[in-house]
């Protein structure tokens, strides 16, 4: 035993004597680099920098420990003392609990300032390090700016008094070891005002003809007086009083033995006798019927056919949650009454309606009830059903929210709601506790599923490493690194089922090398040929097969395919695959998502030929309310799009996540509508069936209105009819939903409604209030900030056409094509539609601006217009969706009476049958000319539009940062070309970096091509970092011309606090802002704005066309204030100087051991 003591002691003074080697040679090395620094940084001080404390590049260095730092611990000394020597040897044998060492002491202890990132060894070096130039810099002035977690990842406590007061001011608590949220600023830069960050100030000059043109403009303007019409009633929106009619009885029964067949049949009676006695005390009536019960279709009727029979009128409105649903609904209804659909059953979605007057059952979508709510408050509608409830989507609260409200005054209003699952809490909430309810059976079928470990053994696939979906693909590395960054950075958190251990995997029959965040194109193709073609399209050979036992004989008939896939692009790769291996006929592979028009959609519900395989590849539109009735087998790859949105960066993002198990049941049930069915679910059978757990699926999905921009959702409660939605502002009336969003949220989308002026608060009260520029963008089928272009378009004469274009493109998908294998000819294409000319105010290489010339391209083209699109890579059903898009847009304008000399009564389809008669274009061109009294003028200049444009995005404007290379003074590279964003919500002192998207016609621009300081964005996204989709380079003085809520200045003119430009000339600015503001509010009121907008025009052609210079020096710097004479100091206020200043010196000075031994 002694012997292994004195080992031990041997071994510690051994330790000690190579401590203290290190500590020399760390002295050392200090030494060599101090003396270093006092080389470059030599200074000579006079004596009047006494008052400033003298700067000592020592003083963050963590200080070197004394000896006794390293001394034995107590507990081997009283091993050594005591007299029990088994007990001290068993007390010694225990190791002591190791502390990291920084400097001689531990991480744990060390204070690290959440600004600079200085690591201090104690509250005495902390606050000589908080009172050093360095940090005064960096932090804006302030002294205490809060800790950040230090390299063991604690905050320790503080115990100095001053420190813990100065905590409590800046809003750290002492007491905590929380990370406070920080923003530390980056930025060195000397002399830099505090408070949150602004674009620098430009500079511009209004001279010459510009000046001219502006103020002739202005001039000519301020005498034209706009003269109301004089009927008021022809300025509001004429339309036909709804009234609820006597509904027609069927034609004929063809389906009859069908309808008798279904569940709900034999609760007829039921159903009918409790809406008979629904009061206005309990006006709701719940139905809960179970998947295939026929609730969609049969229940309508009853009250269709109870109205014909008793003689009594009716008004039903049925909404359902997407197109597809409510078209397939109104046609299979149409043909159960043997007449067609349009007659006395119709539908109406967005861009498409089949109605007539004898219209008495109307099938919508949630969105298009919502508007014809806010128009006329459901006028003369005696019966609303609300289908699939369930779902809880953001709309579908939205109309529980209105219906419950407006049943507070109409007494003789019916709700139904409808679901499989009804969602209790929600009724109760509404529509009180004695709505009677109504519950039947379904008449789902059994469907047998299979998991990811039975579809790689059915088809026996093996993922190949050549293939993207291999985690050693340069795809699946490129998503990790974005998967990893986005999760850095607070975003998603991607969740992972298949384990991480190949052991695990080889044991539960998993795949290894499968990355799960890419589809496996291979395995759905290979799972749809074993069903199709190996198992003959039959459900029992499929599941006989999968089970390793003898197959039955299969059917002559095969049954379809449905496969869920997450998006387009995942569509398009399987139905690729699946024509590749030329098993399958290529006309009845069908795709279905959202984006398809109605014609292509109900493509699906067609019946092949005897003896060949259908497969319909579908996004999530295919869960619900749709049928599709030769579906046997379907695929689920277990992947949906979720779009988010963070209101804290105004960012928005389109995740692919997993499913929830809810989801996937619905999915699974698609299988079993018509007969027994088989479902095989690409994911981990654990996985599924332990929803809820860590590592498995969620069991139900996040509701929507938590994660997607609520700007809309304000837009349209402000907009309903008074007392439909409770509370005066827009954070009270969405705290009545059944599922709140965040407070903050709703704050940041009524201030970002109040930026563009469709929002207002009264001086003098809380509410807030739609403006009149609110109210018409609340009626138009597009954001607010869309919306806004449209009406600054009908201000300005002649660029509403190029108005409509652009925002009709933002509300679809972009027109431009890239193919796998001619990407560079598209993209070359791409960038022929907007060649930069080099000029000083060029705007035209946009993206925005390239979209709408090729869409112009594609109009004159004319009859050859589909020969174009192929050769320019163009999407010819994108295409036309913008041009469907312009007619409603025009039409909703023109009701709102903002055309200039069109009637109210233009429709849609007058525009298109005016389009087809003259050249075969959109017509919204022809209208415009057939209604103008005088010549049209010559299309707007690019710069025009992008002024424009970013009227309507402001403050979506980012601070274009180029600067000139360093080394070679050649303008800035496109990989280091940055934009600055603001803070949404103006607090920050630091931007937000961004770059334009790699996809963006201005990706390969260097720093030279960019006229302006400034440029406006659609959105902002985040992948592998922060870009910003379809920027468009603005003119400087575009935003002072036209948007923003307050310009202050004359000279210096200063945009609602934040955007500043110094203009020569400025004082035109305001008055041209001033014409466009009274023009703007004469548009909205109803004034006639006259024949000639020509000259308003040309001055804004003038002012756009202007560029940004630098600064002069005269603009940069005040001059200092003279100096006042002061009277001689006394001796007293001397020598109470000198003691200040020592009193000063000692408090740096105090706490010497911190500065080592030198």
């Amino acid at each position: 035993m002694p012997n292994d003591l004195e080992a031990e002691r041997k071994a510690l003074a051994k330790q000690r004597r190579e401590i203290e080697r290190e500590r020399e040679a760390l002295k050392r090395e200090r030494r060599d680099l101090d003396r270093d620094k006092d080389k470059k940084k030599k200074k000579k001080r006079s004596r009047h920098d006494d008052d400033e404390p003298r700067k000592r590049h020592r003083s963050e260095a963590a200080p070197l420990p004394s000896l006794a730092t390293y001394a034995p611990p107590q507990l081997y000394r009283d091993q050594v003392q005591s007299t029990n020597f088994q007990q001290a040897l068993q007390r010694f044998t225990q190791p002591p609990p190791v502390a990291q060492k920084f400097g001689g002491h531990e991480q744990a202890n060390y204070l690290r300032c959440g600004v600079c990132g200085a690591d201090c060894s104690g509250e005495a070096a902390f606050k000589q390090h908080i009172a050093s130039k360095k940090h005064r810099n960096r932090s804006r002035g302030l002294g205490f700016a809060g800790l950040a977690p230090n390299a063991a990842g604690a905050i320790p406590p503080l115990k100095d008094p001053e420190l813990r007061r100065a905590a409590l001011q800046y809003g750290h608590d002492p007491d905590s070891s929380k990370a406070p949220s920080v923003s530390a600023p980056t930025s060195t830069k000397k002399n830099v005002v505090s408070g949150p960050w602004a674009p620098p100030t430009t500079f511009v000059r209004v001279e010459g003809s510009a000046l001219l043109r502006a103020k002739a403009a202005v001039e000519s303007i301020g005498d034209d007086v706009g003269s109301s019409s004089g009927d008021e009633q022809v300025r509001q929106r004429s339309h036909q009083k709804n009234v609820a009619k006597v509904p027609a009885k069927a034609l004929s029964e063809p389906l009859r033995d069908v309808r008798r067949s279904l569940p709900v049949f034999e609760h007829r009676s039921g159903l009918l006798e409790a809406l008979a006695s629904l009061t206005s005390e309990a006006p709701c009536l719940v139905v809960e019927g179970e998947t295939g019960s026929g609730k969609s279709t049969q229940v309508p009727q009853y009250i269709l056919e109870e109205a014909c029979a008793t003689g009594k009128a009716v008004d039903v409105v049925v909404t359902q949650p997407r197109r597809i649903a409510a078209i397939g609904v109104a046609d299979r209804i149409a043909n159960e009454r043997g007449e067609q659909c349009g007659d006395v059953v119709g539908y109406a979605i967005k861009g498409e309606a089949r109605l007539s007057p004898r219209t008495a059952l109307t099938l919508c979508t949630t969105g298009v009830a919502l508007r014809r709510l806010q128009e006329d408050g459901l006028e003369g509608v005696t019966h609303v059903i609300v289908d699939e409830v369930h779902e809880r989507s953001l709309e579908s609260d939205f109309l529980l929210l209105a219906l419950a409200q407006l049943l507070k005054t109409r007494t003789d209003l019916r709700i139904v709601l409808m679901s499989a699952t009804m969602p209790g809490e929600a009724v109760q909430k509404y529509f009180g506790s004695k709505c009677p309810s109504v519950r039947f059976p379904g008449r789902a079928y059994p469907v047998h599923a299979l998991y990811l470990e039975e579809a790689l053994s059915v088809t026996r696939h093996v993922v190949h490493p050549a293939r993207d979906w291999h985690k050693s693909s340069a795809k699946s590395e490129r998503i990790q690194k974005r998967l990893a960054d986005v999760e850095r950075n607070g975003g998603l958190k991607n969740l992972q089922l298949l384990p991480r251990d190949p052991h695990e995997c080889r044991r539960r029959g998993l795949p290894v090398d499968l990355d799960e965040n890419i589809l496996n194109v291979d395995l759905v193709c290979d799972l749809v040929e074993w069903f199709s073609l190996k198992c003959s399209g039959d459900v029992d050979v499929a599941i006989a097969d999968s089970e390793r036992r003898q197959p039955p004989r299969a059917s002559s008939t095969p049954l379809a395919t449905l496969v869920f896939v997450a998006g387009v692009q995942d569509i398009d790769d399987v139905l690729q695959g699946l024509r590749r291996s030329g098993r399958f006929d290529p006309n009845w592979l069908r795709p279905l998502h959202g984006s398809l028009p109605p014609d292509d959609q109900r493509r699906v519900f067609e019946v092949p030929p005897p003896g060949i395989c259908k497969v319909v590849v579908a996004t999530n539109v295919a869960e619900t309310s749709i049928t599709i009735p030769d579906v046997g087998f379907v695929v689920d790859a277990g992947r949906v799009k979720e779009e988010r949105y963070d209101p804290q960066r105004h960012m928005a993002s389109l995740d692919d996540v997993y499913v929830s198990r809810s989801s996937a049941k619905q999915r699974r049930g698609r299988a079993g509508r018509v007969r027994d069915g088989l479902c095989v679910h690409l994911m981990p059978r654990v996985a599924v069936e332990r929803a809820g757990e860590e590592g498995c699926l969620e069991t139900h999905s996040q509701p929507e209105v938590r994660r997607v921009a609520l700007d809309q959702l304000v837009l349209r409660l402000k907009a309903l009819p008074e007392g439909v939605v409770p509370g005066k502002t827009a954070a009270e009336a969405c705290a009545a939903l059944p599922e709140p969003p965040d407070p903050e949220s709703v704050q940041i989308a009524a201030t970002s409604l109040m930026s563009i002026g469709a929002l207002e608060k009264l001086p003098d009260k809380e509410d807030e209030v739609l403006t009149d520029l609110g109210a018409v963008l609340a009626r138009l089928p597009v954001d607010a900030r869309l919306g806004k272009l449209c009406v600054l378009g009908c201000v300005f004469d002649g660029c509403l056409d190029a108005a409509l274009t652009v925002a009709a493109a933002l509300g679809n998908r972009s027109p431009f094509l890239s193919p796998l294998e001619r990407r560079e000819q598209a993209d070359a294409s791409k960038r022929a539609f907007c060649a930069y000319d080099g000029g000083p105010s060029d705007c035209g290489h946009s993206d925005l601006l390239c979209i709408r010339n090729a869409y112009d391209a594609y109009e004159d083209a004319g009859r050859n217009k589909y020969d174009f699109a192929r050769e320019r890579f163009l999407g010819i059903k994108t295409l036309q969706l913008i041009g469907l898009l312009k007619r409603q847009l025009l039409e909703a304008l023109a009701q709102a009476g903002l055309v200039r000399n069109a009637p109210r009564t233009l429709r849609a389809r007058d525009v298109e049958y005016l389009g087809k008669s003259y050249g075969d274009t959109d017509g919204v061109r022809a209208a415009l000319a057939s209604y103008r009294r005088s010549q049209p003028p010559p299309p707007p200049s690019d710069a025009v539009v992008a002024s424009l444009v970013s009227a309507a995005l402001f403050p979506q404007v980012a601070y274009v940062k180029a600067p000139l290379s360093k080394k070679t003074k050649n303008p800035c590279s496109p990989e280091n070309l940055k934009l600055e964003i603001r803070d949404p919500r103006g607090v920050e002192s630091e931007p937000q970096s961004a770059s334009v998207h790699p996809s963006s016609v201005r990706g390969r621009l260097n720093g030279s091509h960019w006229p302006s300081p400034y440029c406006c964005f659609h959105e902002k996204v985040r992948t592998t970092k922060v870009y910003v989709r379809d920027a468009t380079p603005t003119p400087p003085l575009a935003p002072f011309l036209l948007t923003g809520n307050n310009l202050e200045g004359e000279t210096t003119l200063v945009l609602d606090g934040w955007l500043k430009c110094v203009v020569e000339g400025g004082s035109v600015v305001r008055d041209f802002r001033d014409v466009v503001s009274r023009k703007v509010s004469d548009l909205l009121s109803g004034k006639d704005l006259g024949n000639d907008g020509t000259a308003l025009l040309s001055g804004l052609e003038a002012l756009s066309a202007l560029e940004a210079s630098s600064l002069p020096e005269k603009y940069k710097r005040q001059p200092p204030p003279p100096k006042k004479k002061v009277a001689r100091k006394s001796v007293n206020s001397k020598w109470r100087t000198k003691q200040r200043q020592a009193r000063r010196r000692s408090h740096y000075v105090s706490g010497g051991s911190h500065y080592g031994p030198w």
